[in-house]
């Protein structure tokens, strides 16, 4: 296994990460029924009975919302939400997808950190 394989595989064994997956997920189907329904943020969160500005952060990836703001989105667009689960495997990321939803994607360099060993820990 790589460096990188490693530090995934790292970040895919907490909670957090998945979640984070969840959202973005759902961040997805959201943009593809608002666009499928050719709907304004403004039609949508008055159907909703949420703010414009919820719904920008829902897209964003930006906040997390309840199973309650999830049905009252889905219920708006006539739809129904489908909650259903998975095993854990390795998620390769298509960055181009992400674009394509509007998903900004950015990388940071990451930091080192010389330990008393004298090797350098990627942090």
């Amino acid at each position: 296994m790589n460096k990188i394989q490693e530090i995934i595989s790292k970040e895919e064994a907490i909670p957090e990460y998945w979640a984070e997956i969840a959202k973005l997920d759902f961040a997805c189907l959201l943009d593809d029924k608002i666009k499928q329904r050719n709907i304004s943020y403004v039609e949508l969160a008055e159907k909703a009975g949420i703010s414009q500005s919820s719904i920008i952060r829902i897209l964003g990836g930006e906040t997390n919302f309840t199973i309650e703001t999830i049905t009252k989105l889905m219920f708006a667009l006539n739809e129904r939400i489908n909650i259903k689960s998975e095993p854990f495997k390795i998620i390769h990321m298509d960055i181009e997808e992400l674009f394509r939803h509007g998903i900004r994607v950015e990388f940071q360099q990451p930091e080192y950190e010389e330990n008393s060993l004298n090797t350098i820990n990627v942090k």
